[in-house]
């Protein structure tokens, strides 16, 4: 059952005349929008209303949405378990019945007849012995989500705040010039800045972040089972915050007792600790009371190049790695190599790379700036420049290097003409292809070796 037709069950089945009308008079709805049931189903899924409904529930009830809309998935009655209390829940030998009929009447009520939900009852099989409750489905609608509340109901605004945060990238980053350590999570690998066994991207930096989040709240190793589970659900409530919304510790319980439902967890003192130090969130501490945001995003810098950019003698590039914003480094990182010189990070230009990425650096200001400061990386401009428009670009191509004449003349013979020479080594043919290719390379008595694709820098 998909949203589409939980809907279309929903109005034509599901719900009573009293249903209905309850519904309309939450969501505002006239007589024009309900003199059909045909007609009520095509603005159920309008905006009309649906900010004052959604208003109209508590807290947990809204958090609840957030919770739905973070699973995006078609729930089953017991995920309400997480805002209304169920009839002895530690009882297995009691009916679904028995176990959710307070449950349901909470939810009819306060939610369906809001109508901010929709709800359809699967098919009963004559195989298999289940009550409505069981049989009963909810989702919230993806219509929907453009109106949820902030998850946190933040009233504190602050002037000018001078928080502060661990700058723990920065850390690692400025750590990678000075220690020699290989096992470091930031490394230089192959003239290439890693995140541990991936490339330095923003993606990959958040990564490291929740890696480092997860580590310290699961440090208890009952824990590690939940820890991509739970650190999934911390991504989601991080995204819905920005970095005005100020709260404190306690503010984070409603969410925590539906998200985490039934997870032992440290303390929300210590969960928003343990983020500060991670880097996701920023503190700030007035009057006696510590509140906490989300830390602004990672390329969040006006700062010019002059301000983390020198130009050596032989116009190679000195990179300050404790002022350089990070999504500089990732552009630098689309046209460089990197290695270390007397613990400074020294950046050369690479024109494969920039010819690889030339379309997401060109118009790049650092781009520009090296361009216009750096001979070398002019020289790579214009080197790039001058062989656009000679060289295409297919999909779906296979490349092979064949350095045996005899071998060679084997493969042109069993593509039969679907091939491109582009060296002496080397032959391109279409990827359907590449099968035969490979047949006829190991019964000539050779071996076959793959290159896998390189990891793309985003």
């Amino acid at each position: 059952m998909n949203p589409k037709d939980m809907l279309e069950d929903m109005c034509n089945k599901y719900l009573s005349d009293a249903d209905i009308k309850a519904i309309a008079k939450n969501r505002g709805f006239s007589t024009m929008e309900i003199s059909s049931r045909q007609v009520f189903q095509n603005y159920f899924l309008s905006d009309l209303g649906l900010k004052k409904a959604i208003s109209s529930l508590n807290i947990k009830e809204q958090c609840l949405l957030h919770f739905l809309n973070y699973k995006e998935k078609i729930q089953d009655i017991s995920v309400f378990d997480r805002i209304y209390d169920v009839n002895e829940p530690d009882d297995f030998f009691q009916t679904a019945t028995q176990k959710y009929k307070d449950t349901y009447r909470n939810i009819h009520n306060n939610m369906v007849r809001k109508g901010v939900l929709l709800v359809s009852e699967k098919p009963k099989r004559s195989s298999k012995r289940s009550s409505k409750l069981d049989r009963l489905r909810f989702i919230f609608p993806n219509e929907f989500v453009p109106f949820l509340p902030p998850i946190i109901d933040s009233r504190v605004s602050f002037d000018d705040p001078d928080a502060h945060h661990v700058d723990m990238i920065r850390n690692m980053l400025v750590n990678m010039t000075t220690s020699k350590n290989d096992n470091n999570v930031i490394h230089l690998q192959d003239k290439i800045i890693k995140v541990g066994n991936n490339l330095f991207t923003l993606n990959n930096l958040k990564n490291l972040q929740y890696i480092s989040l997860g580590k310290k709240v699961f440090e208890r190793e009952s824990l590690y089972p939940l820890q991509k589970e739970i650190l999934d659900k911390w991504r989601y409530i991080f995204s819905q915050l920005n970095s005005n919304m100020w709260f404190v510790p306690n503010d984070l319980k409603h969410i925590l007792d539906v998200f985490c439902h039934d997870h032992l967890l440290p303390s929300y003192k210590q969960i928003c600790q343990i983020a500060w130090e991670s880097g996701l969130l920023k503190q700030y501490t007035h009057g006696k009371k510590t509140y906490y945001a989300v830390e602004d995003e990672m390329d969040d810098s006006d700062l010019v190049p002059d301000g983390f950019i020198e130009i050596a003698r032989d116009q190679s590039v000195m990179i300050n790695l404790n002022t350089i914003p990070f999504q500089e480094l990732v552009h630098i990182s689309k046209i460089s190599d990197f290695y270390l010189k007397k613990a400074r990070l020294i950046a050369m230009p690479n024109l494969i790379k920039a010819g690889q990425n030339w379309t997401a650096i060109e118009n790049q200001p650092v781009f520009e700036w090296l361009v216009e400061n750096s001979d070398l990386y002019k020289q790579m401009c214009l080197s790039i420049e001058k062989k656009r428009g000679q060289c295409l670009v297919h999909k779906n191509l296979c490349v092979a290097q064949i350095k045996d004449l005899s071998l060679r003349v084997k493969v042109e013979k069993a593509l039969s003409g679907n091939y491109k020479l582009l060296s002496e080594e080397f032959i391109a043919f279409p990827l359907h292809k590449a099968s035969e290719v490979e047949t006829v390379v190991k019964k000539s008595g050779y071996a076959v070796k793959l290159f896998k694709k390189k990891e793309s820098l985003q």
